[in-house]
């Protein structure tokens, strides 16, 4: 039990020690598999959840127009992102203000003095916002529309039935 490293390949050299002592269970391919497929599944979870923060931050990106920042004082228009406090009435802040936040352990300023907000930031909900009246999108092709392509009455039908759409999904649209 107590063997030095060179003691331990001393005695299997010699072959004084039975391998299958020293030697650890063998794992088994079905439980290798699942643990395999386990972090495969947790490895694109992650990836889909970043893809979807990255398209919204995208779409939250611009020019907030008639909005100003409670923390810092920035005037308006707000240009970046804006996040808006969930438990506040009417309180949002810019980009450098939410980093100061830290998830409720920074710290919440109130430059404006507009309007009695807690300093503490434990108190208050940010998240990412936009109204649909005022804002202006910097991104390029954000929020643009995405085309579907409609269906022709005497193209095979999208559902896969391998009948015409007018006959197949297009008579029940028409209903």
């Amino acid at each position: 039990p107590n063997r030095s490293r060179q003691d331990v390949c001393e005695c299997q050299r010699s072959g004084k020690v039975n391998m299958s002592e020293t030697a650890e269970a063998p794992v088994s391919t079905d439980a290798v598999a699942a643990k395999r497929a386990e972090i495969a599944a947790k490895v694109a979870a992650v990836k889909a959840q970043q893809e979807r923060e990255a398209q919204q931050k995208t779409e939250y990106f611009g020019e907030h127009t008639g909005i100003s920042c409670d923390g810092c004082g920035l005037a308006a228009p707000l240009v970046g992102y804006r996040y808006h406090c969930k438990s506040c009435p009417n309180h949002d802040v810019c980009e450098a203000c939410y980093a100061l936040w830290d998830n409720g352990r920074g710290s919440v300023g109130n430059a404006l003095n507009q309007q009695k907000l807690s300093i503490n930031a434990a108190d208050h909900q940010f998240a990412l916002h936009k109204d649909a009246k005022g804002f202006k999108p910097l991104v390029k092709g954000a929020g643009a529309a995405v085309k579907v392509k409609k269906c022709k009455p005497n193209d095979p039908c999208s559902c896969g039935s391998s009948r015409k759409y007018k006959k197949c999904c297009g008579a029940t649209a028409k209903n």
